[in-house]
């Protein structure tokens, strides 16, 4: 991943496809859960989520092992719930990470970012509800550049930055490896933890 000398918002405004989706308030976020659809009462503008979210910057955290990327993730995950003004912390393992915001979180300790099994430039259809389609570009993305301190147990958020699907791949240029984004699951046999 490139590194920026500062937090940034790279995508100044959310697509057209949100237009008619985003609220024209300063809405009271504790009356929603991160995990409900998003509605004109609860997505914030991604300026908004930007100027929330580099709150975090300077924010330590215990970095737990290297072997704990999701439940590093997790405490991030709690943090920009709690930043975003929601009164739980809610994560069903769904992308995006927080669908009331059409929010994908990122927490890079390491020179990449994982995407997971989503990319942001494939024109997917993510979900629909409420008579409206959202898309892979309509997703924002917070990425928050951590530095790792081994002998102090610790990740520092040094830097936010936030973009959607449609800036990512100008804003992160992707790898252009063997285009493979798949995660490779074998099937165990039922009676596998009985012998």
């Amino acid at each position: 991943m490139h590194h920026f000398n500062r937090s940034n918002l790279f995508a100044l405004e959310d697509t057209g496809n949100l237009t008619d989706v985003i609220c024209k308030y300063n809405p009271d976020l504790r009356q929603f859960n991160p995990n409900d659809f998003p509605n004109p009462d609860s997505l914030l503008p991604i300026s908004v989520l930007y100027d929330r979210l580099i709150t975090l910057e300077g924010r330590e955290f215990n970095y737990i092992s290297a072997t704990q990327e999701r439940n590093r993730g997790a405490v991030i995950h709690g943090a920009v719930c709690a930043a975003l003004g929601y009164s739980i912390y809610e994560d069903d393992g769904r992308y995006p990470d927080l669908r009331n915001q059409l929010l994908e979180i990122k927490l890079q300790t390491s020179p990449t970012i994982d995407l997971g099994l989503h990319s942001p430039d494939d024109g997917c259809c993510i979900f629909s509800c409420y008579g409206k389609s959202y898309f892979s570009e309509d997703v924002r993305y917070a990425i928050f550049d951590g530095l790792v301190s081994k002998d102090r147990g610790t990740v520092t958020i040094d830097k936010v930055y936030i973009t959607n699907g449609l800036h990512f791949t100008n804003d992160f240029p992707l790898f252009q490896g063997k285009k493979q984004n798949a995660k490779i699951q074998l099937p165990l046999p039922s009676d596998f933890f009985k012998k």
